[in-house]
């Protein structure tokens, strides 16, 4: 009788290695991405206060947004490398999901 869900074979080295390379090209885009509009919004209220002063409570609360902005990003980067990471062990040590 066959099995309902057959079992998975076990990757190859090269293949682990493909995924793992993907994997770090998809946290490079998503840390690009989030830091482009970091920056990209940054300059834009750094360009309009220029124009038009803000309040210096607004100015300050736009300056520790976009620091959380980027400290967002960093922090999401580092869970999808280190998932990234333990992904390509078990990969390589043939651990079932």
């Amino acid at each position: 009788m066959d099995e309902l869900w057959p079992r998975k074979r076990k990757r190859s080295f090269a293949e682990s290695v493909v995924s793992l390379i993907g994997h770090l090209l998809g946290t490079a885009v998503i840390f690009v991405s989030f830091f482009g509009i970091a920056w990209g919004v940054g300059y834009l209220l750094h360009f309009l206060d220029a124009a038009h002063k803000f309040p210096e409570e607004t100015y300050r609360f736009i300056s520790k947004l976009e620091l959380w902005v980027i400290y967002a990003d960093a922090l999401l980067c580092t869970v999808v490398l280190i998932a990234g990471a333990i992904r390509f062990v078990r990969d390589l040590l043939g651990v079932e999901r």
